[in-house]
């Protein structure tokens, strides 16, 4: 609910037809200031570009590879259910159960298989760039018309919410003011100057959008911000790599994270703010004092929030991409966000918690999933993450304090199904951490399941929070604004694994009783597949609906197969199947050797072959046909080798390979689904 959820909502009827398809959060692009504006374009005869069409995508390599990303992404999660159902079809003693789950899987496999092309060409990542004319630069972008950025600016001012969730906690509203005064004014303006600009406008005008209640008036504004979104776009495609490193530069990465992230964009959003941690480190505005500074109280403020607020992104990014943070915790002197004070707004009032969170997510990464992590042994590792989990626990219960006790006191200013949404929302976000966290936790043995019993607890509690929280949506005014960020927030762009605990779980046991909770989540994602975020969402909702398919069918299919008098597969064959196949794909993943069938049930240790390390960095390439256990049409998991392995020998236990397995086997196949 911060400045990541700068979307409105705006009846497809505004929307020139050409653009329906594509319109995202913004309407046309061709709007033209008025001519009594100051801030048009100099070169006064270019006041509306073309769009950007396949000369900019010839410049870039439309085939180039996936780049690596950790496994914590949700797609990965998919592909190891999948996995998961197919070693159980496997292992069932009635031929009928496959043939009648061929319809169900073949659905599946599509889901994951539609993101086999790779739209990682500039146009697609920027799609609402425009191209710059000869003679002309991004300098000379045409901006809305003064008036109605004062407007803006005065509502920003006067109008709670508008103040509230234009720029959070990252900016303050006179900074963004002197930025814009020098934008407009005679004199050079740096790309990061054009950069916070335009990208602040934009978010300005999609809150003064949300703010007003007349129709002309919202459309205006809207047509303003689709405007500043394709100036953004714009200046980002002609964004250039060496630049001198100021503050300027540490805040415009910043913005452009954000933008990033509000829009899916996630590998851009990584790059952006690697680059803002670049220059914060050359900065040192990560210490308490600045190597030579003479800020002051206020500047010094403002760094914090800004730092702060970066630093907090780029922890989210690192674990959603399963990827080391730049950002140390050892390295960093400069105070956290202290405690609410009188007078704060509702983001620094939460400021505090979101940064602890953010913490831990990056130590959820370090501690238990990073490959140094997962070379410890369970004993090391378990009381590592239950530690951790602890921690978690404690934090989300003071959070939700903070929440009650905001919400009583001032609940009247954003409106109390703000309020109740965002404590819901962050609920939901911790419980699926939780759920992350005990995934990496062994089950004692004999175990009915894969997951030990607190990850499908807190698996099932974090679907159920979900339908609670959603509830609320539902019955709020805002409710397509409201549901369009919380599934793009708090669902896309975390790794949403309670989903694929569930569905994994209902097919170790047979029960129908937690289908309910993954129709429900499915159900969420339909109701917007008309909005005009759908693009965002689609490959996702198309995936949690094929798993959730499958997952009913199998539950129907084993129902039959039982009352014929069949014998139940045992779990321990499953797992020694699971165990096989693994030997065959885990191993060659992560550029271990031939691996004991048995060694994943035993607990004897696994060497890695850098003879077989060697053939995995070599690109050597295993055919599918070779692999009938594998579901057909879907990445094969020897393709996708992991460049973080050294040309060293190391030693892992099985529950640790397995993990490791899980976590970072698929992890491009995110990049694939990214709409971009």
């Amino acid at each position: 609910m911060s400045q990541l959820s700068h979307e409105t909502h705006r009846p497809g009827a505004s929307i020139p037809p050409e653009n329906q398809e594509q319109f995202s959060s913004s309407s046309s692009f061709g709007i033209t200031p008025s001519s009594s504006s100051v801030i048009s374009t100099p070169n006064t005869g270019v006041s509306e570009y073309p769009p950007t069409g396949d000369s900019r995508g010839e410049d870039v390599n439309s085939s180039s590879k996936a780049e690596y990303e950790g496994e914590s992404s949700l797609f990965a999660h998919a592909v190891f259910a999948s996995r998961f159902l197919q070693n159980f079809i496997n292992s069932s003693q009635n031929p009928d159960v496959s043939r009648d789950m061929e319809a169900a899987l073949e659905g599946l496999r599509s889901a994951v298989h539609s993101g086999n092309q790779q739209f990682d060409t500039l146009d697609k990542v920027y799609p609402r760039a425009n191209t710059i004319p000869p003679g002309s630069s991004i300098h000379n972008l045409p901006l809305p018309p003064i008036d109605k950025v004062f407007a803006c600016l005065r509502m920003a001012k006067d109008c709670t919410q508008v103040a509230t969730l234009w720029l959070g906690n990252f900016m303050k509203p006179s900074q963004f003011h002197d930025y814009f005064i020098k934008v407009v004014s005679p004199g050079p303006a740096s790309e990061a100057d054009l950069i916070i600009v335009h990208c602040g406008l934009y978010w300005l005008f999609c809150e003064c959008s949300k703010a007003v209640s007349g129709q002309e008036a919202k459309q205006d504004y809207d047509a303003q911000s689709s405007l500043c979104q394709a100036n953004l776009e714009t200046v980002f495609v002609n964004f250039h790599f060496h630049h001198a490193t100021t503050m300027d530069l540490a805040y415009a990465m910043g913005f452009a994270c954000m933008y990033c992230l509000q829009k899916s964009k996630i590998s851009a959003a990584w790059g952006f703010v690697s680059f803002a941690a670049h220059t914060i480190h050359a900065l040192g505005l990560q210490h308490h004092k600045l190597p030579i500074s003479s800020e002051g109280p206020e500047d010094k403020e403002r760094r914090r929030d800004m730092f702060w607020t970066i630093y907090s992104a780029e922890k989210t990014l690192s674990l959603r991409l399963g990827r080391a943070s730049n950002f140390r915790d050892q390295d960093i002197t400069l105070a956290r966000p202290v405690q609410s004070r009188p007078g704060d707004a509702f983001l620094a009032v939460l400021a505090p918690a979101w940064v602890s969170m953010a913490s831990i997510q990056g130590r959820i990464y370090d501690e238990i999933y990073s490959p140094g992590a997962l070379m410890q042994p369970a004993h090391v590792r378990t009381p590592r993450a239950r530690a951790l989990a602890e921690e978690l626990k404690v934090l989300m219960q003071r959070a939700q304090q903070v929440h009650e006790q905001y919400a009583a006191s001032k609940g009247h200013i954003l409106g109390l199904d703000f309020h109740e949404i965002a404590r819901r929302s962050d609920r939901v976000m911790g419980l699926c951490f939780l759920t992350l966290i005990y995934r990496s936790i062994t089950p004692e043995r004999p175990s009915m399941s894969e997951f030990c019993d607190e990850c499908i607890e807190y698996a099932r509690d974090t679907l159920q929070e979900h339908e609670r929280c959603v509830g609320v949506i539902n019955k709020s005014q805002g409710k397509p604004v409201f549901l369009e960020t919380y599934i793009n927030w708090y669902i896309i762009r975390s790794p949403f694994i309670p989903f694929i605990v569930i569905f994994c779980y209902v097919v170790e046991t047979s029960q129908a009783s937690d289908l309910k909770h993954l129709g429900a989540l499915v159900e969420t994602l339909d109701s917007i597949s008309n909005s005009h975020a759908q693009s965002t969402f689609n490959k996702q909702r198309g995936l949690f609906r094929a798993l959730y398919d499958v997952a009913c069918k199998y539950i129907e299919v084993k129902s039959r197969d039982n009352s014929t008098g069949q014998v139940e597969t045992p779990w321990s064959a499953v797992q020694q199947q699971y165990a096989t196949e693994f030997a065959g794909t885990a191993s060659a993943t992560i550029g271990l050797g031939s691996l004991d069938p048995g060694a994943v049930v035993q607990n004897t240790p696994m060497t890695v072959s850098s003879h077989a390390h060697s053939r995995s960095m070599a690109g050597e390439y295993v055919s599918h046909r070779d692999r009938p256990e594998l579901l057909e049409g879907m990445v094969d998991p020897l393709s996708l080798h992991n460049p973080v392995i050294g040309d060293v020998d190391m030693e892992m236990d099985p529950s640790g390979a397995q993990l490791w397995d899980w976590f970072n086997k698929n992890q491009s196949i995110m990049r694939m689904l990214e709409d971009t």
